[in-house]
């Protein structure tokens, strides 16, 4: 399992995005399947990094600003 900040730093953005743009297709899709199977876990990664977000980056400061410090 991986922290949800990890998963905010790293995919945060895209999943966030990507959600906004499938969610009608997806929307549709559980209604012509009649399931709610459809993408469920996608769409409940991006909710729960909407609500607990806490990511040092943003669209005026990306990771090579933010992480600029990172060590391994």
């Amino acid at each position: 399992i991986v922290p949800l900040s990890v998963a905010d730093d790293l995919v945060g953005g895209m999943a966030r995005v990507a959600w906004r743009k499938f969610r009608p297709f997806v929307e549709d899709e559980r209604i012509r399947t009649g399931t709610q199977k459809s993408w469920e876990w996608f769409q409940w990664l991006a909710e729960q990094l909407d609500r607990h977000s806490q990511s040092r980056t943003n669209l005026k400061v990306g990771a090579p600003v933010a992480h600029r410090d990172w060590k391994p």
